[in-house]
C-alpha cells in the first residue's frame, strides 16, 4: 500500500537538507532518546493528567533522568511515587514513539545509520515485550489500554509507530517486519478494536485513527474498512458529531481541535490512497466547515474563549491547516494556517509542513479578522464584538457530555481584549482534584446556580439573536426543564442534581451595548431552594459596605472552595471592581436578593479572584444587572428597570445623552 511515494520521500529529503531549523529541531526533540532509550516491561504506564501538582493543579516538571521525585514549578511542591510515576512512564512512551517517528524522517534526509538504529530499537522493543503489558485502567470514561492505562493513551503512541513503520520498514528484514506485525501491531490494533466505546466522542475518532493508521502500515484493507465503516468510527462520527454550524458537539474548542487533528492524522497516511476521506465530496465538506469553524470564535491575536474542558488558542494548530490549505486552497484555510505561526512557533520548525505543507505560503496574508458571530442552530453561540476590544460569548448550546461544563446559559466578558469574566477552562491535568471539584461546575460559572448543585442536562433554545448597525445586540435563550432532556448518545458519569433543577426553565437575555451591557436572568422553579446568580471577576473590589457579615456560602461542591465570603442584607448598589488598568462595575436594577461577596481559585488555582453573587430563595426570581467595563469614569448616568406584571422595562441613560429603552416580555 503506497502510503509514502517515492517523489513524497524525496521531497522531505530535499526539504530537510535545505531546511537547518527542522534538522536542529528534530535532533533537539529526540536527544534525550537517543542518548538513554527506555522501554517498559510491563503495563508501568498510566495517565498523563496524574502529572499535575495535588495543591494548584499545574503540571509538575519532567525531568528525562529523575523519576524519583516531582516538584511543581508554581508553588514548589515536590511528589513522588504513585500516580505520577506511572504518569512519568506515559511521557517517556509517547516521547519514544514521536522520537522514532521524527528520526525515520531524519534518517531519509542523512541516511545516518544511528538514525534507523533508533527507530529499528523502538519498534522492536515494543514488540519484544507488548506481550507482557498487561490490559489496566480505572480512569474515568475510558476502556482499558495496555501501553498506558486508557485505550486512548495507546493510540498516541501507535499512530506514531505506524508512521516510522511506514516511513522505514523498507530497511527492516521480512523476519523483523513479521515480528513487528504480528507482535505489536496487530494484537494493538485487536485490543483497540476490542475497546471502542459505542459513544459519539472523541476518543472514538483517536483509537479509530490510531486503528486506521496500523491497518494502512501494514496493509490490512479488512482493519481499515473496520476504522472507517464501523458504528462509531471515523465516518459515523463525521456524520453525527457535528452541530449544523460544523462546531463539534461536546462544545470545547479544545476537542473540536482534537477531533479534526486525529480526522487529518489519519488523511496524513490515506491520502494516496482509495480510503482518504478527502476525495469523498461529502466527507470533504464536512471536514472543511468543521476546519473553518474556529474562525468564528477569534478574540484577536490567536486568541479564543476558553470553552468547556482544555484551553487551546488557535495557535499551533499547524497539524490541521497545513494539510487542509494543501487540500482546499482557501482564502480562509489560508488565514487560520498563518495565524498558527508566533514567535515562538515558526513554519522552518513544523514537521506538519515538511511533510504536507505548500512550497511557500503568499507575502501578503490578510490578518484573520475579529467579527461577531451567532447561530440558532447547531451550537447555539453567540460571540459580540465592539470598538476598544470589548467582547462577550453567550453560551445557549446543547449539552456535550463529557467535556462539556454544567453552566447553560453562562457567558464570558472580555473588556478591553482581557478575560475578565470568563470561563475557567480545566485544569491543566484531568487527574486535578480541582477539575471535577471546582472547575466544572455550575458555581464556578456566570450563570445561575440552585443550592450550590450542579445543572441537569437540558435542552437550550435560542429565541432570538438580532445585532445593529451600530454594534448592538440582542441575544435571548432559554433552557428547557431538564426532565424533557434525551440524553445524547455519548457515555456521561451523572455529575449533577436532578432533585435542584427538576421542572427548572432558565431565561437569559444579554442586552449588549459595546462599553457595557445589560444582563436580564428569569428563572422559573417551584423550589424555595438557595438561588444564587453568579459574576466571577478577575480584579479586586474596591468599595465595602458597612452592613457587611461573614457568611459561610456552602460547604459543598465548587462553593466550598470560597473563602473571605461576605453577605450584604437587602437591595445591592453599584460594585465597582478593579481590574489591571480599567475599572469594572455591577449595578443590580432587581430588588429582593443579598449581595454576597467572595473570593475564589484562578486557573492556576495559586491566585485568587472575586465573586460576586446575588443571592435569593424565591421560586422565580429575576436577575437584573447592568454590568460596564470602563477607563476613568464611567460611561452611564443611570439606569433603572421596571416590573408590570410579566412586562420588564430597561432604562439606561449614557452621559453622552443617548438613551437605551428596552421592553422585555418574561
Amino acid at each position: 500500500m503506497n502510503i509514502f511515494t517515492n517523489q513524497d520521500k524525496k521531497r522531505i529529503k530535499d526539504r530537510l537538507t535545505d531546511n537547518p531549523h527542522m534538522l536542529r529541531e528534530i535532533e533537539s526533540r529526540t536527544a534525550n532518546v537517543r542518548r538513554k532509550l527506555y522501554i517498559q516491561k510491563s503495563g508501568l504506564a498510566t495517565w498523563s493528567h496524574y502529572f499535575v501538582c495535588p495543591l494548584c493543579g499545574v503540571r509538575l516538571i519532567y525531568d528525562y533522568d529523575n523519576n524519583e521525585s516531582f516538584t511543581c514549578p508554581n508553588c514548589a511542591h515536590t511528589v513522588s511515587g504513585e500516580p505520577y510515576l506511572g504518569a512519568w512512564w506515559e511521557w517517556i512512551l509517547g516521547l519514544n514513539c514521536s522520537s522514532a517517528y521524527l528520526l525515520s524522517l531524519l534518517y531519509l534526509a542523512t541516511g545516518k545509520a544511528e538514525h534507523l538504529d533508533v527507530v529499528r530499537r523502538v519498534l522492536l522493543g515494543y514488540a519484544d515485550n507488548y506481550k507482557n503489558y498487561e490490559v489496566h485502567g480505572g480512569i474515568p470514561y475510558n476502556k482499558p489500554g495496555r501501553f498506558a492505562s486508557q485505550v486512548i493513551s495507546d493510540a498516541h503512541p501507535l499512530y506514531d509507530l505506524a508512521m516510522a513503520y511506514s516511513l522505514s520498514k523498507e530497511y527492516f528484514t521480512e523476519h523483523e517486519r513479521s515480528h513487528i506485525e504480528g507482535d505489536l501491531f496487530r494484537p494493538a490494533a485487536r485490543h483497540q478494536i476490542d475497546n471502542l466505546t459505542p459513544q459519539l466522542h472523541n476518543h472514538e475518532v483517536v483509537v479509530c485513527s490510531s486503528i486506521g493508521a496500523i491497518g494502512l502500515a501494514i496493509g490490512d484493507e479488512e482493519i481499515i474498512r473496520y476504522a472507517l465503516d464501523g458504528k462509531y468510527c471515523m465516518k459515523y462520527q463525521l456524520d453525527h458529531s457535528y452541530l449544523a454550524d460544523g462546531f463539534w458537539f461536546e462544545g470545547a474548542l479544545g476537542y473540536h481541535y482534537y477531533s479534526l487533528q486525529w480526522m487529518m492524522r489519519f488523511e496524513m497516511m490515506a491520502k494516496n490512497t482509495e480510503f482518504s476521506l478527502l476525495k469523498d465530496p461529502h466527507y470533504r465538506s464536512i471536514l472543511y466547515k468543521a476546519i473553518t469553524y474556529p474562525a468564528n470564535l477569534h478574540l484577536g491575536s490567536g486568541k479564543a474563549p476558553k470553552l468547556n474542558d482544555s484551553n487551546l488558542p488557535l495557535t499551533e494548530q499547524d497539524l490541521i491547516y497545513e494539510l487542509a490549505y494543501s487540500a482546499f486552497g482557501t482564502d480562509e484555510a489560508l488565514q487560520l494556517l498563518d495565524i498558527c505561526y508566533t514567535d515562538t512557533h515558526v513554519r522552518e520548525e513544523s514537521v506538519y509542513a515538511l511533510m504536507y505543507g505548500v512550497d511557500k505560503l503568499p507575502s501578503d496574508i490578510p490578518p484573520l479578522p475579529v467579527k461577531s458571530y451567532s447561530t440558532t442552530v447547531g451550537s447555539g453561540l453567540a460571540v459580540v464584538h465592539s470598538d476598544g476590544g470589548h467582547g462577550l460569548l453567550f453560551k445557549a448550546t446543547p449539552y456535550g457530555g463529557e467535556h462539556d461544563h454544567y453552566d447553560r446559559l453562562a457567558i464570558s466578558y472580555y473588556p478591553f481584549g482581557t478575560e475578565a469574566c470568563g470561563d475557567f477552562g480545566t485544569a491543566s491535568g484531568y487527574g486535578s482534584p480541582l477539575h471535577y471539584g471546582y472547575f466544572k461546575n455550575t458555581a464556578s460559572h456566570n450563570t445561575v446556580v440552585i443550592d450550590g448543585e450542579n445543572m441537569a442536562p437540558s435542552d437550550t433554545v435560542v429565541n432570538e439573536y438580532v445585532t445593529g448597525e451600530d454594534g448592538s445586540a440582542y441575544l435571548d435563550a432559554q433552557t428547557l426543564p431538564p426532565e424533557d432532556y434525551k440524553m445524547l448518545d455519548s457515555f456521561t458519569i451523572k455529575q449533577w442534581s436532578d432533585e435542584a433543577y427538576r421542572g427548572v426553565r432558565m431565561r437569559r437575555i444579554i442586552l449588549w451595548q459595546g462599553s457595557y451591557f445589560v444582563d436580564i436572568f428569569k428563572l422559573h422553579s417551584d423550589n424555595t431552594l438557595r438561588k444564587e446568580w453568579v459574576l466571577h471577576i478577575d480584579g479586586v473590589r474596591n468599595n465595602v459596605k458597612n452592613d457587611e457579615k461573614p457568611d459561610p456560602v456552602s460547604k459543598k461542591g465548587a462553593q466550598a472552595y470560597l473563602r473571605d465570603a461576605v453577605i450584604s442584607d437587602g437591595d445591592s448598589f453599584a460594585t465597582e471592581y478593579q481590574c489591571d488598568d480599567f475599572s469594572l462595575s455591577v449595578r443590580t436594577l432587581s430588588s429582593g436578593a443579598d449581595t454576597v461577596y467572595a473570593k475564589g481559585p484562578a486557573n492556576p488555582a495559586s491566585r485568587l479572584l472575586s465573586y460576586h453573587m446575588l443571592r435569593t430563595y424565591e421560586a422565580s426570581p429575576l436577575f437584573v444587572n447592568v454590568i460596564e467595563a470602563y477607563k476613568g469614569e464611567s460611561n452611564i448616568l443611570s439606569a433603572e428597570a421596571t416590573l408590570n406584571s410579566d412586562i420588564l422595562t430597561v432604562k439606561v441613560v449614557e452621559k453622552s445623552g443617548k438613551t437605551v429603552l428596552k421592553t422585555v416580555k418574561l
